[in-house]
């Protein structure tokens, strides 16, 4: 499954909207803040369908630090789908591009890792062992192949994504929280 993610600002002062779109150029899912006056207060992300019919929902936290692991809750049907933990980099010495990211989906553990041979792309494994913490550099992680990548492109089109369709029952909510999640911690 190729994916596109594009990043529309709609003014100053307001917070971008994404568009996922598929290899046909077809939009599939529409993230966006929920109104607030000022940005800060804003605690929701919607993911709906091009109609305007909400899908699910990206919960945030009430204060995030780029110090300190943040939790993203998913919301679909009304049920926690998905949890998506963003995890600051132990010092630049260390983690080569930024924070990593681990996901709890249907039974599952996943991590976004800064991929070691693409700049500005995050290489997804799944088989993720629990207790994941900081680690030194890609090279002392005992990983399985990456199954899919996701990587920040230029303005217009955000990131661009590929993941095996048959991995998830809702890969296009995944993809589109993560680029989200991955545009908060490093703006562009």
């Amino acid at each position: 499954m190729d994916l596109t993610v594009k990043r529309l600002q709609a003014g100053a002062g307001s917070a971008p909207n994404y568009h996922l779109l598929d290899a046909q150029g077809n939009v599939l899912l529409v993230a966006d803040q929920s109104i607030a006056a000022n940005l800060d207060e804003r605690r929701q992300v919607r993911l709906a369908r091009p109609d305007g019919r909400l899908l699910a929902t990206i919960d945030l936290p009430l204060a995030s630090s780029k110090t300190e692991s943040a939790d993203y809750a998913i919301i679909h049907d009304y049920a926690v789908y998905a949890i998506l933990s963003v995890h600051p980099p132990e010092g630049e010495e260390r983690q080569p591009a930024g924070p990593y990211f681990t996901l709890e989906v249907e039974g599952e553990r996943w991590a976004a890792l800064p991929d070691p041979t693409l700049a500005h792309c995050y290489a997804l494994y799944d088989e993720v062992p629990r207790g994941l913490t900081p680690y030194g550099s890609l090279a002392d992680l005992d990983l399985p192949p990456a199954i899919g990548r996701i990587c920040r492109l230029d303005a217009d089109v955000a990131f661009t994504a590929t993941l095996d369709v048959a991995r998830l029952q809702q890969p296009d909510l995944i993809i589109l929280a993560l680029a989200y999640l991955i545009d908060r911690a490093q703006p562009a």
